[in-house]
Parts: structure tokens; C-alpha cells; sequence
């Protein structure tokens, strides 16, 4: 599921930087990482934007959520944060272009920060909603972060993507929700 998510976000993030920007090549957005485990680049290809997953949250706001009039007995859904960071993977001749691909992610993430299956309808139908903010790093961080990664500095935007949830959907007992409470009295 968390695949699919990705797949949506990078293909509509695709097609926008394709009308904002002059692409070199297609597609503009890729999913990978982007260094192997050795250390080497993980992309073969550039003048790419490169969409990695480099984090995953569980979100504990959403833990016990009710649901509706009934009270179900299952296994709560796992609510997600995914922390993904778009890279432009350019070569350096075209830095330029890789500096508008980010800056045009920014704006698309900016224009449409919330996907339903109503302006989205490729999103997996066990996701009703997503909800897309940027990430700010400072210095530290943001060292930190590509030290993780086992690459070299890219310009990139880091998202947050709230709420993804994964469940099985097994219902295993379903339950009336109380609503009166009544007491006998003694009258004897």
C-alpha cells in the first residue's frame, strides 16, 4: 500500500512538472533510492526528480478513534506518516533545470497538499484521504539526514504524507454502542 501511495503522488507530481518545466527526459519523477548499499548511486539515469521514502511514523493522534454508532472488536488500522524527500538528481550542467524541478514541487505540493479519491481516484481504495506537508530541516538535521542516505547533497524537499492506514479490515465482533443506562429500584 504504501508503494501504491507513492506510485499516485509521483505519477501526478510527473505530469505537473512536465507542464511547468522543460524535462530533459521521461519520466521526471522516479522512485528509488538514491545510493545502493556499497555507497554507489542508485540512479543510472539523471536529470531526474527521485522520490525516496525515508521515514515511516506511526501517527498517535488516531489511535482510539471511534467509529460511528456501532463499536467493532478488531485490530485497530495502523494510521502513517511517511516522511518522503523529492531529490533533483541533475547533472551539473543543468543545475538550473534542477533548481526549477524543486521549486515546481514545492508549488504542486503547495497548490494540491490534500488528495481524496474524489481528485484522485488512483489512490488505493483503503486510503480515503492524505494530506501532504513540507518538512523543514535546519543544518544539523539536514546533514544528518543525507549521512543517513549515503549520498551527496541534492537540491530536495522533504514531506510529510499524514495518514496513510494499513489494515486488514478483519472485523472479528461487532457490538450495540450504549446509549441509556437503566437501574432497577426496590419497591418492597
Amino acid at each position: 500500500m504504501i508503494q501504491s501511495v507513492l506510485q499516485v503522488l509521483s505519477g501526478e507530481l510527473n505530469n505537473f512538472l512536465e507542464l511547468q518545466t522543460e524535462p530533459v527526459e521521461r519520466p521526471l519523477v522516479v522512485m528509488s533510492a538514491l545510493a545502493r548499499q556499497d555507497g554507489s548511486p542508485a540512479i543510472v539515469a539523471e536529470n531526474r526528480v527521485v522520490c525516496t521514502l525515508v521515514n515511516i511514523e506511526q501517527e498517535r493522534t488516531a489511535l482510539n478513534a471511534p467509529s460511528g454508532n456501532k463499536l467493532f472488536r478488531s485490530n485497530n488500522p495502523v494510521h502513517l506518516n511517511l516522511y518522503v524527500l523529492f531529490s533533483a538528481y541533475f547533472a551539473p550542467r543543468n543545475y538550473p533545470q534542477a533548481l526549477a524541478a524543486i521549486s515546481a514541487t514545492i508549488a504542486f505540493f503547495q497548490s494540491k497538499s490534500t488528495f481524496t479519491h474524489q481528485d484522485t481516484p488512483e489512490l488505493p481504495f483503503n486510503v480515503s484521504k492524505i494530506i501532504v506537508e513540507m518538512v523543514s530541516l535546519d543544518i544539523t538535521e539536514l546533514n544528518n539526514l543525507w549521512s543517513a542516505l549515503g549520498a551527496k547533497h541534492l537540491p530536495s524537499v522533504l514531506f510529510r504524507i499524514k495518514m496513510v492506514s494499513v489494515s486488514t479490515g478483519t472485523l472479528i465482533e461487532e457490538f450495540a454502542r450504549i446509549s441509556t443506562i437503566e437501574s432497577q429500584s426496590d419497591t418492597g
